[in-house]
C-alpha cells in the first residue's frame, strides 16, 4: 500500500510538524514573535529619539568676575563680543614651575644613602683614595722642599778646612760637622761644598 501524496503547503506543515515538533514549535515561536514587531514598528513605535535636556548650574564670580582658581568667567555663547574680549586678554604668568619637584615632601633617609655608599666602595675606590693621597703627599713634600730651598739661599759658604779636623766658614761662623748653623745641620764638609740638612731635606751649599 503506497502513502497518500501531499499536495497543499497546509499538509506540508502538518506533516513537517509531526515529524520534527520541537523544532517546529521553535520556528513557529520566532515567526509570532518577529510579526509582532513589525505590527508594533508599523503601527505604534516611535521613530525619533526622545530629546534630552539637562539641567544649568549656576556658578557665581567673584568682585572682579573671576572664578576660583583665577580663572576668568566665561560668557553666554549668544555673546560673540564679550567671547572675543575675553580672548584678547593677556595670558597671566603661572605662579609656580609645574616641572618642578618639592623635594621637601620627599625626605631621603641619610643613613641609607650612607650604607649605600659604604657598601659600594670597591677595589678601584680604594686605588683611587690611595692615588689621591700619594698625590698629596707628593704636592707636600715638594713645598717643604721648595722651602728649605729657599731658606737655604741666606747660606754662603765662604771656605772650607780638609784636614783631620775638617770645618768650613758658613756666613762667618766656623762650623764642623754636626754643627748646626741657621737651622741646618752640617753633615759632611768636602773640598768645595757642605752638605746640610733639614726637615729630612740634603742640600749641597757650593763655595763661590
Amino acid at each position: 500500500m503506497t502513502a497518500p501524496v501531499i499536495t497543499s503547503w497546509s499538509d506540508k506543515l502538518i506533516a513537517g510538524f509531526r515529524a520534527s515538533p520541537g523544532k517546529s514549535s521553535t520556528v513557529t515561536g520566532l515567526a509570532v514573535i518577529l510579526v509582532f514587531v513589525w505590527c508594533r514598528f508599523i503601527f505604534g513605535g516611535h521613530t525619533t529619539p526622545a530629546a534630552a535636556s539637562g539641567a544649568s548650574a549656576l556658578i557665581s564670580p567673584d568682585s572682579q568676575g573671576t572664578l576660583a582658581g583665577g580663572m576668568s568667567m566665561l560668557h553666554a555663547p549668544g555673546d560673540p563680543d564679550s567671547l572675543q574680549q575675553w580672548a584678547r586678554q593677556p595670558i597671566r604668568p603661572l605662579i609656580r614651575n609645574p616641572f618642578a619637584i618639592p623635594l621637601d615632601y620627599y625626605p631621603r633617609d641619610s643613613a641609607a644613602v650612607a650604607d649605600k655608599a659604604s657598601t659600594q666602595t670597591g677595589y678601584w675606590d680604594l686605588i683611587g683614595k690611595s692615588m689621591s693621597s700619594r698625590a698629596d703627599q707628593q704636592e707636600q713634600r715638594q713645598i717643604l722642599i721648595d722651602n728649605v730651598r729657599i731658606a737655604a739661599a741666606s747660606l754662603k759658604l765662604q771656605t772650607t778646612i780638609m784636614g783631620a779636623h775638617r770645618g768650613a766658614m758658613v756666613n762667618g761662623t766656623m762650623v764642623r760637622e754636626g754643627d748646626s748653623v741657621s737651622g741646618f745641620r752640617v753633615l759632611s764638609i768636602e773640598a768645595r761644598q757642605v752638605i746640610v740638612e733639614r726637615e729630612g731635606v740634603k742640600l749641597a751649599l757650593l763655595m763661590e
